[in-house]
């Protein structure tokens, strides 16, 4: 009678001469790739790198060239708590927790962005913007190639510093120039140096003063708001080629 033990030895004998050129350890190789998707970061990025890529993004045309382009940073992106939200009418709603909204709005269809930071006191001022929209309006402006189409923000303070507003009033001037329209929003600060009332007067003098020096330059409507509260100049700047007369 054969002995069964002598024949399983023989065929595990033989399985381990004509297999072992194979690999068998599946659960071993399955157990590391495992543990590599878990230990590699997809969705995850150290701040300063986060920082980094906030600043700049790079448009890739026809010639395989990448160009940087500066951009505010969105949604997730968005590292200060709090935003202060521009309306519908475009005016500022209170400080508002960025986290809460962010769980408000679908990030499918609509994006949440920064448009001008602040003193360090004060929030950075942001806007909820439907991605469908601001899609159509960019091939808009780039068919039409219309810089009136641009709005930029300049955020002061009313006792902002004679120097300091000499810097955001040529940088103002570079918008109106290129006949983009100019929103300067005024408010006071929560710390440090309150404004008099003629000080703020003469803040919107000198503001209104410099854009009539602007050619083609005007205010599109009056202020809203009030004087050491919240308020909004609104200018333009002439659309046009150079030579042509003011409007």
């Amino acid at each position: 009678m054969t002995n069964p033990r002598c024949v399983f030895n023989a065929a595990s004998a033989l399985r381990r001469v004509f297999l072992s050129g194979f690999p068998i350890e599946t659960s071993t190789s399955a157990s590391a790739s495992t543990s590599l998707l878990r230990n590699t970061p997809i969705f995850s990025f150290s701040s300063s790198y986060l920082q980094t890529r906030i600043q700049t993004r790079s448009v890739f045309k026809s010639t395989s060239t990448a160009v940087a382009e500066q951009r505010l940073p969105r949604d997730t992106e968005i590292t200060a708590p709090f935003l202060r939200l521009k309306n519908a009418e475009g005016k500022l709603d209170p400080p508002v927790r960025t986290a809460q909204i962010l769980r408000s709005i679908d990030l499918k269809t609509h994006m949440l962005e920064v448009i001008a930071f602040s003193d360090e006191e004060l929030a950075p001022i942001a806007r909820i913007v439907n991605k469908r929209e601001l899609f159509q309006k960019k091939k808009e402006v780039k068919k039409s190639k219309n810089p009136g189409t641009v709005t930029k923000t300049i955020e002061m303070n009313w006792a902002i510093e004679r120097n300091d507003l000499g810097h955001r009033l040529e940088k103002m001037r570079g918008f109106l120039e290129r006949g983009n329209k100019v929103e300067v929003i005024l408010a006071g600060k929560k710390k440090g140096r309150k404004a008099s009332v003629e000080e703020a007067e003469g803040v919107i003098s000198r503001i209104r003063e410099f854009v009539g020096g602007v050619e083609g330059a005007r205010e599109r409507v009056n202020m809203e708001g009030k004087v050491l509260g919240m308020a909004v100049l609104s200018f333009e700047g002439r659309v046009g080629k150079k030579g042509e007369g003011k409007r």
